[in-house]
């Protein structure tokens, strides 16, 4: 999928307030730490959300409509080793009605993510990401959706050879609709999600080292 201009100037908000959390300690000593975590990652994912569907930021209603899905992914996460990389996946997800008895589908897709992340001195390292996911088969079938606010904490072991992530607390989500267009694109339908996600990662080469 084309990065488009929102994404970009998200993407771009995201690096910067990134780079602003230092706080006391030297930009030379920032670029180090990030230095520690660069390479290409196979990694696999499991997240759980609770989504409900409103039409807009304005009119969320989190009981309305709310979705329990379930999802499992797969693919490759890049580091550069500047604070920035990126993310390519293949997904599949069901998802549950809530009351269960409105019934159940299953649907799949990719997902492409820009993250900006911070190492820190014991190998720990927290990330942030805005995606664009697009499903191709299922329920939804050739939408694509904006998704912002996903942040990760997580830690790199063995010398860079694995990395595990996950949410620490409840993360909310906003999603919004990139495809089908809608004119004016501010009012693109919104959705708002809670989230729990864990990943697990080894590296095609590592290059981190103490």
């Amino acid at each position: 999928m084309a990065l488009s201009i929102p994404r970009l100037v998200r993407f771009t908000l995201l690096v910067f307030v990134a780079l602003s959390l230092m706080g006391g300690v030297s930009q030379e000593e920032e670029v180090r730490r990030n230095a520690r975590l660069r390479g290409e990652f196979d990694f696999t994912n499991t997240r759980s959300c609770v989504s409900n569907r409103a039409r807009s930021r304005i009119a969320i209603a989190l009981l309305a409509g709310t979705w329990a899905k379930e999802t499992v992914s797969r693919g490759m996460i890049t580091y550069n080793g500047d604070g920035t990389g990126s993310l390519e996946a293949d997904w599949l997800e069901k998802r549950n009605l809530v009351p269960a008895a409105s019934g159940r589908s299953m649907s799949g897709g990719i997902v492409t993510c820009d993250l900006s992340y911070r190492v820190y001195p014991d190998g720990s390292f927290t990330q942030e990401a805005i995606c664009e996911s697009e499903t191709l088969t299922g329920p939804g079938a050739g939408e694509a959706w904006l998704i912002e606010d996903i942040r990760m904490e997580g830690q790199i072991t063995m010398r860079g050879k694995f990395m595990m992530l996950s949410d620490t607390a409840p993360n909310v989500e906003f999603l919004t609709r990139l495809w089908p267009e809608t004119e004016p694109p501010e009012r693109a339908p919104v959705r708002k999600r809670v989230c729990h996600r864990s990943s697990y990662a080894v590296s095609r080469s590592p290059k981190y080292l103490n």
